[in-house]
């Protein structure tokens, strides 16, 4: 933990971000863990948000079977289950701020590129 997360009020705050393109495979689940993990270790809370903002990609059920998979090992989350889909706007607003600092460039490239 760095001293500024040390020095925080806030609680330390784990999470695992899965897609939703599948079922959990082996070497998610050993992400879950080790955030949960770390999360409880450092007596802070363990979320899980959905990635879900790449639709083409995204099975139908796969976070059904997800949350199934995570339960079934034992790893229990704190709060709702968020979903970046619905912050859509938070990060916008973000991306403004950062363009009219000049942070940010262009970029041009594709996925095939």
């Amino acid at each position: 933990m760095t001293s500024a997360a040390a020095s925080s009020s806030e609680p330390y705050r784990g999470r695992f971000a899965p897609s939703p393109t599948g079922p959990l495979h082996a070497g998610s689940l050993v992400a879950a863990l080790a955030s949960f993990l770390d999360a409880r270790h450092q007596g802070g809370v363990w979320q899980v948000r959905f990635d879900d903002i790449d639709p083409p990609r995204a099975a139908e059920g796969s976070e059904r079977t997800i949350i199934a998979a995570l339960r079934g090992h034992g790893l229990h989350w704190d709060g709702p289950i968020l979903y970046q889909s619905k912050h859509s706007e938070r990060y916008e607003s973000a991306l403004q701020t950062l363009w009219q600092l000049e942070y940010l460039f262009r970029c041009i490239c594709t996925r095939t590129t």
